[in-house]
């Protein structure tokens, strides 16, 4: 796909030269996610279409109330080859989803830093027409 190549840069941008390391904190964060995304399952009660794995980027952004609670918005892309019938034409699809949730830092200041997060959310699969 040609939307991947550009996607691997940006992750890569962001894990390796605008990360920071793992630290629980009070006031606004801002990391990334590289994503690996295998679609599966029925969409509303009927078999959706079929995907090819694929792979895209994440956006993480939040605010620490305090150095072990914290409000968190995710925002995740990924990018499939996906067919609505068996042996149809391929079309390029795109996963998204939104979360907002709330985590909690068992242990903060320290090196290992276990945390449980949950929250709500919702995805969209958005499909191309494919060329016949």
């Amino acid at each position: 796909m040609k939307k991947l190549l550009p996607t691997i840069l940006l992750g890569g941008w962001l894990i390796c030269g605008a990360a920071s390391p793992a630290s629980a904190a009070k006031g606004f964060y801002l990391g990334g996610d590289l994503l690996f995304n295998s679609i599966s399952g029925d969409f509303n009660g009927v078999d959706g279409p079929e995907a090819d794995p694929g792979g895209g980027i994440g956006l993480i952004i939040g605010y620490g109330f305090t150095p072990a609670f914290a409000l968190q918005i995710d925002l995740n892309v990924t990018g499939h080859d996906s067919e609505v019938i068996t042996g149809a034409q391929t079309a390029d699809g795109t996963y998204g989803a939104f979360i907002i949730g709330l985590k909690y830092y068992f242990q903060t200041n320290q090196p290992f830093q276990p945390y449980i997060h949950g929250g709500l959310g919702g995805f969209v699969f958005n499909m191309d027409d494919p060329v016949i």
